[in-house]
């Protein structure tokens, strides 16, 4: 059964036209194909997951496409499932290498609903053997509704983006006081972040001048420039999750809605514990310390 608190939320959705033209397109579609995971089974993750228990986001693309492997629990599989999914043993593998967790030996992961991780896809449906088939028939609106739901707490919630489906859902970009021409690319190839705002130049004849166009992005800049951006989509900077390591942009820190300052130099570690923003410590896996030379 949906927990009462999800209530308000869904039965708001479920009202909308986009969701009436939702639930026709799956009245048909079970009614003459085979859809995973299985009807009653669609929201399991509003009944596992109460909403003031939310902790932890998992999105992912959508369900499982094969027998036996969905149940409304994003990358979860039933227990009789004797087969992990790649997609969830990558995930395993990342757990073990990055903090040391323990691979389990299945792929039932009712229990980390259990403890505030509420597990979606951005699409919940999906007809068998065919991955993705129900993108663009209305789930997405309705995931993007719950997702500002859950952000409506006043409290941080981590989120974890699986594939550029799910990534699309929370805008990121990364702002920084190198040159734009070089924080662009590297934003892109090694993040996987489209939108970067650096330092601009002044460019004449195919050439830079070295003259700085418009506001530098560095320390109040920063905030200059966000927020022009955040206006012109209608964006508080409130709700602003800003994460930093340098005391640099201690006045985008202090703007943001919430802070995590991620291995903090020592200046910005004092202002972290006076505000009690929150303080990341962060090391590469061992593997890539090795890798690196580092290990």
């Amino acid at each position: 059964m949906i927990h009462n608190t999800w209530w308000p939320f869904l039965q708001e959705e479920w009202k909308q036209p986009y969701f009436q033209q939702l639930s026709a397109f799956l009245h048909e579609a079970y009614a003459t194909k085979t859809i995973f995971p299985p009807k009653a089974k669609v929201f399991s993750a509003f009944e596992v997951c109460d909403y003031p228990d939310v902790k932890v986001v998992i999105l992912g693309q959508d369900p499982y496409h094969e027998p036996k492997q969905a149940h409304g629990l994003c990358f979860s599989v039933l227990p009789e499932q004797p087969v992990i999914p790649p997609s969830l043993i990558n995930i395993y593998r990342e757990l073990h290498d990055d903090v040391g967790c323990h691979m389990p030996d299945n792929g039932y992961l009712v229990h980390w609903a259990e403890q505030g991780v509420l597990m979606l896809n951005t699409v919940l449906t999906v007809r068998a053997h065919a991955a993705n088939s129900h993108h663009g028939k209305g789930w997405e609106e309705f995931t993007d509704a719950i997702l500002r739901a859950v952000n409506e707490q006043d409290r941080p919630i981590a989120y974890m983006l699986w594939g550029s489906q799910a990534q699309a859902k929370i805008p990121m970009l990364v702002l920084s006081a190198t040159t734009t021409f070089i924080v662009a690319p590297i934003a892109r190839t090694v993040f996987g972040i489209d939108e970067a705002i650096g330092v601009d130049l002044v460019e004449e004849n195919g050439f830079y001048t070295g003259e700085i166009l418009g506001t530098p992005s560095f320390q109040e800049g920063k905030v200059v420039r966000l927020k022009t951006i955040l206006n012109s989509r209608g964006i508080d900077i409130s709700d602003v999750l800003f994460f930093t390591d340098s005391r640099n942009d201690l006045p985008l820190a202090e703007a943001a809605g919430f802070t995590c300052c991620v291995n903090p130099d020592p200046v910005l570690l004092s202002e972290a514990r006076r505000r009690a923003w929150k303080i990341l410590r962060w090391e590469l896996p061992l593997r890539t310390k090795i890798e690196l030379g580092q290990g």
